[in-house]
């Protein structure tokens, strides 16, 4: 298991711990997920995670270059608004997609690379999130645990068209069918969701490694224990490698108090 960060700012914000952990499972040879956090002199904060593919060295370039760019971005990124935020963090997705693009098209090995992206950005006024894929953004509390992204695949467009239900997506055959990735498509077709949070919650951000090995009421149990946010980390990827750990997981977890 490799541990990636602990943040922990120290000006008064809402978000005091965070922990973010990434690890291979027990299937795949190598991990082609990344994961970062980021905080500016002003104390706003990213994170962000990519779950690569596109074979066994596609999926790895294309995520790291995917975090590269939100890393290099975030350095000079200027907004004054949630408006200008949310501009901010499309515009460095679509930067992502041209250059993943770009470099699939110089490299046979890489043809077909492509990732998804999840990422929050915290500021003191506003709290934003933009996505590509079915990497995942849940905000949970003692009473429940909720789904904020939306799926990107073929089982969710059919459920949220209403021809299958819940346990029908869970159990379709193309529920990892990806509709939309990072690097998949041209700017002008990239479906990026960017949309604003409001009220203050905790939150999960986690690949497909995750979800896919361990159900939302587990991942519940072990979000509402009474140990620390690094050991919460740790046992949700425990959880899934102990259900067969078959793709690579990462987790951020983010915990605010009032």
């Amino acid at each position: 298991m490799q541990h990636v960060g602990n943040l922990e700012p120290k000006r008064k914000v809402l978000l005091v711990n965070s922990y973010v952990v990434t690890d291979k499972g027990l299937a795949r040879n190598s991990n082609q997920d990344g994961v970062i956090s980021l905080v500016k002199e002003n104390g706003d904060s990213l994170y962000v995670l990519c779950d690569g593919m596109g074979g066994h060295l596609g999926g790895a370039v294309a995520s790291k270059k995917c975090i590269n760019i939100f890393k290099q971005e975030f350095k000079k990124s200027k907004y004054n608004n949630i408006d200008g935020a949310k501009e901010w963090l499309y515009k460095t997705i679509l930067k992502a997609n041209k250059d993943i693009i770009s470099a699939a098209s110089k490299d046979v090995n890489l043809k077909g690379m492509g990732t998804t992206v999840v990422c929050l950005l915290i500021s003191k006024e506003f709290k934003v999130y933009a996505s590509v894929g079915d990497s995942r953004l849940y905000a949970y509390n003692k009473k429940g645990l909720v789904q904020i992204s939306e799926d990107q695949t073929f089982a969710a467009a059919l459920y949220k068209a209403g021809y299958i239900n819940k346990k029908e997506v869970d159990n379709h055959p193309r529920k990892g069918m990806l509709l939309c990735a990072v690097g998949s498509a041209p700017n002008n077709a990239l479906d990026v969701q960017v949309k604003e949070i409001k009220g203050n919650h905790n939150y999960l951000i986690c690949s497909d490694g995750l979800y896919n090995m361990v159900n939302e009421n587990e991942i519940k149990k072990v979000l509402n224990e009474k140990v620390s946010l690094k050991e919460k980390g740790d046992n949700l990827i425990k959880e899934a490698n102990n259900n067969g750990g078959f793709d690579n997981i990462s987790v951020i977890l983010l915990e605010e108090c009032l």
